[in-house]
């Protein structure tokens, strides 16, 4: 399994079905149809290739993190190269990987209200 994948189950373990994965967004219009269906509505969370790794902290934000924000996403991600969380800052909420279930909680929880 992939960094990625390993953090994904880790996570599944404990948000159960409230974490579902789209793995087939690649191209504009399949973008447009997972955002008119149910992306609209989700928090995105954001995990790297190599997630969980130390090295996968100096990973940049990913391009599809513009994308979200400007549809007025929430967006959760692993630790990130510290220059884009500067960036993100605001933007993006930041974790490390064990973190991230109680970060969207919050997040929700603060959305709610």
């Amino acid at each position: 399994k992939s960094g990625r994948k390993r953090c994904y189950a880790r996570l599944q373990r404990v948000l159960g079905g409230r974490l579902n994965a789209t793995w087939s967004v690649w191209s504009e219009a399949a973008f447009e149809a997972f955002w008119a269906g149910t992306g609209r509505w989700a928090a995105h969370l954001n995990l790297h290739k190599e997630c969980g790794h130390a090295q996968s902290s100096h990973n940049p934000v990913v391009f599809r993190t513009s994308l979200l924000l400007s549809r007025g996403a929430t967006v959760i991600s692993e630790r990130a190269y510290y220059k884009d969380e500067h960036e993100y800052a605001g933007l993006v909420t930041f974790g490390a990987v064990d973190a991230l279930p109680s970060i969207l909680e919050q997040r929700l929880i603060r959305g709610s209200t």
